[in-house]
């Protein structure tokens, strides 16, 4: 959560002489001067409230919401979020209205829960950013992100058809041996085949990308379904390309029973704001996270975090 103050230095608003106003003014995402958002931001509806845009001089607009102080204020957002149930209420009402209004025009999504103490504050943060806003929309205009993962479990892998052997007297212990080898070569060719997978998938898909950050892999209980996910990653792919995209990435799949690639948006491209507003021009935007490539899996990291579109960009 960011709170910030009309002036540069954080300091209290109001005094004994000019009380703090009963509202604060909530971000959602940074755009160009557009005049079809200016005319259809007024069809927006949100949990925030009605939403409005503050334009600066410069070209620059803010999309933003008048909230109530109380509910909004340091200290008592804190305690809200650690309530899961709010926290999922309030993450999804932002990603609703950042999604809606990025159909009109080009977005760049800011952290939930970015609060300021009035209009001039907004202002001063565009005037301060205006260098990294313009250069990270120019970035991001007509492009989305793309979500690739992969998972393998080596449970439905099939297992190779038995040779005949001449009968031998039962043994449990050498039938024991026996299933966990079994068990042990399979799950090996399993993880083997998904590090294929990872490699044909990111190498088609940096043709079409033009940025790639890997996320934290997912455990079981956020992706509701039994097979470990080894690769969590997105790119920011033009909307010209997005089938020939989807359709690269999927043809790692290679029918391989055990190892499956999922392609997910597109979405806005929360993975990309912080890449797009930096001063490079290097290709890949990797972030810290999976580089599975084959071999046992990786280790897998547990979180809870505010729902997403594809993964927790929040």
């Amino acid at each position: 959560m960011t709170h910030h103050s009309t002036d540069r230095t954080p300091g209290p608003v109001g005094s004994a002489h000019s009380p703090a106003p009963p509202t604060l003014v909530y971000v959602f995402a940074v755009a160009q001067d557009d005049a079809t958002l200016q005319q259809r931001v007024l069809e927006l509806d949100t949990f925030f409230g009605a939403p409005r845009l503050i334009r600066n001089e410069e070209g620059l607009t803010a999309l933003v919401a008048d909230v109530p102080r109380d509910d909004f204020e340091p200290g008592v957002v804190e305690a809200q979020l650690e309530d899961l149930d709010r926290l999922e209420e309030l993450a999804r009402a932002h990603h609703e209205c950042v999604e809606t209004a990025a159909a009109f025009t080009t977005l760049l999504p800011l952290r939930m829960m970015t609060v300021y103490m009035d209009d001039t504050g907004v202002l001063v943060m565009l005037a301060d950013r205006a260098d990294a806003f313009c250069r990270a929309l120019r970035l991001l205009a007509e492009h989305v992100e793309m979500g690739v993962k992969i998972y393998a479990d080596p449970d439905a892998a099939q297992e190779p058809l038995a040779t005949p052997e001449a009968p031998r007297p039962h043994s449990p212990g050498r039938d024991y041996l026996k299933r966990r080898r079994a068990q042990r070569d399979r799950h090996a060719s399993t993880y083997r085949a998904a590090g294929e997978a990872a490699r044909h998938a990111r190498t088609r898909a940096s043709a079409f990308a033009r940025a790639h950050v890997s996320h934290r892999l997912q455990g079981t209980q956020l992706t509701a379904r039994r097979a470990e996910n080894l690769v969590n990653d997105a790119y920011l792919v033009a909307r010209a390309d997005l089938a020939d995209f989807a359709a690269a990435v999927t043809s790692s799949n290679a029918a391989v029973t055990g190892v499956s690639v999922e392609v997910t948006g597109p979405w806005v491209p929360y993975s990309f704001t912080d890449w797009a507003q930096a001063d490079h021009t290097v290709q890949d935007a990797r972030a810290a996270g999976s580089d599975f490539d084959g071999g046992p899996p990786p280790p897998r990291e547990t979180t809870t975090a505010a729902p997403g579109p594809d993964r927790d960009p929040l």
